[in-house]
């Protein structure tokens, strides 16, 4: 990797012109279901069970309201037909169902088969996967972008 500075001001990049590629959470999503399922078996196989299932749990919260909102976003920027109607389908489906999958944290917490902690774990596991991604593909971007202009 170069490391240099680079020759074009930031501005006129690629990356930071059109952003994320279309696949983008499709691999944050991937790649967080993989570090967080070894990371459960990690724990499971150290007989860490409230731990590991506090990881999965706050890991399918995330996936699921980080989903949502991805979901949310393109409908809300390409429309389609009866985008409206989608958007109001899916805030109504949505409350419900991370309510329900917070309330069975919240169940399994108070009775012991979970860790609290473990389950913020979860959620920030998604999230330090998806800025890791973000800061390799623009990393790529302007190292690709050094390699052109030479």
């Amino acid at each position: 990797m170069d490391t240099e500075i680079a020759q074009s001001p930031l501005a006129t990049l690629k990356f930071w012109n059109e952003g994320l590629d279309r696949t983008f959470f499709a691999r944050v999503y991937t790649r967080s279901t993989q570090v967080g399922v070894v990371l459960a078996l990690i724990l499971l196989a150290n007989d860490q069970k409230a731990i590991a299932t506090g990881i999965l749990s706050g890991l399918a919260v995330a996936l699921f309201s980080t989903w949502t909102v991805e979901a949310t976003v393109r409908l809300l920027f390409r429309g389609g037909s009866n985008a409206g109607l989608k958007l109001a389908i899916g805030a109504t489906l949505k409350l419900p169902a991370l309510l329900g999958g917070l309330l069975g944290i919240s169940w399994g917490a108070y009775n012991g088969y979970l860790n609290v902690f473990a389950v913020v774990g979860g959620v920030v596991l998604l999230h330090a996967v998806m800025i890791t991604l973000i800061i390799v593909q623009a990393m790529t971007a302007l190292d690709r972008n050094t390699i052109a202009t030479r």
